[in-house]
């Protein structure tokens, strides 16, 4: 083979590997979405249901659908870091929320769950059913909830969920109420339960910024306003490739809102402050 053969083999294996890395953060030209990322451990897509951002160090963190925890870095490198069936067990955990590097809430059916990662700890926190009111009947052993969202308000010590009341015993059976519900974080305490405009809602994923709730359903995030019940839609993201939410979270030191597409596990970065002009 001559020297200009050689030369353009070269070239075209420069380009082939380049190519290979078409799952790298890019920009969108977006100036909404700042970013879009498919995240892997190993070249295996994750199949990813939630992901938090601790407020004090900015620490990352992403749940995959095997309760499997992974540290999460700036440029979108997974790193496994806990078990949780180890913890806790083979329940389904639905999302999570940090309110530090080493401390994070989980949430699985009937039970809110506090995880010390320092200790590899998990313990009960909050309860996804109301208490019961005395001298009042109680059904709630006829009810199952569905949570896939929850959110920590550190500034306010609250955790919030977003429970969906269906029957317990019917797989299949329609659902007869949807709520947001709020917990004291130190504690776990049950503060109240604020109702959704319908009982079909069921989001996958939540934050709260600046007192403001912000649910992330199918393709779109929407406000809700505990006091009037309200929620109103303030993106759709369904253009922008983001399909179906499996989680979000706020990062304020950058001024970055995270969210999962659970079509594909895709980490889109959002520029808040550009998201914010919709509201």
């Amino acid at each position: 083979m001559n020297r200009i053969s050689l030369t353009l083999t070269f070239l075209l294996s420069l380009c082939l590997i380049a190519c290979e890395g078409s799952d790298a953060d890019a920009p969108t030209g977006d100036p909404m979405v700042l970013s879009s990322q498919a995240l892997h451990l190993n070249a295996t897509p994750l199949d990813l249901v939630g992901v938090a951002v601790d407020p004090m160090t900015g620490s990352r963190f992403v749940l995959d659908r095997a309760n499997q925890l992974y540290d999460l870095n700036a440029q979108g490198h997974v790193t496994p870091r806990l078990d949780l069936r180890e913890v806790w067990g083979a329940d389904p955990m639905q999302d999570l929320c940090a309110v530090s590097d080493s401390e994070i809430f989980t949430v699985a059916p009937g039970f809110g769950i506090k995880v010390n990662l320092d200790t590899s700890e998990a313990q009960s926190h909050f309860c996804l059913e109301p208490e019961d009111v005395p001298g009042q009947m109680n059904d709630w052993d006829e009810w199952r909830h569905e949570t896939h969202a929850i959110a920590c308000d550190l500034e306010s010590a609250l955790i919030y969920g977003q429970p969906q009341t269906l029957p317990r015993d019917e797989e299949n059976g329609a659902p007869v109420r949807s709520e947001v519900s709020l917990y004291d974080l130190p504690s776990g305490e049950d503060i109240g339960w604020y109702p959704l405009p319908s009982e079909l809602f069921i989001a996958g994923g939540m934050v709260v910024i600046d007192e403001t709730i912000l649910l992330g359903r199918g393709s779109t995030i929407s406000s809700y306003d505990l006091w009037s019940g309200a929620l109103e839609p303030v993106v759709d993201l369904a253009h922008r490739g983001l399909t179906r939410i499996e989680g979000l979270a706020y990062d304020a030191q950058r001024g970055e809102l995270l969210a999962i597409d659970g079509a594909d596990s895709q980490l889109f970065t959002l520029d808040f402050e550009v998201m914010r002009g919709s509201f």
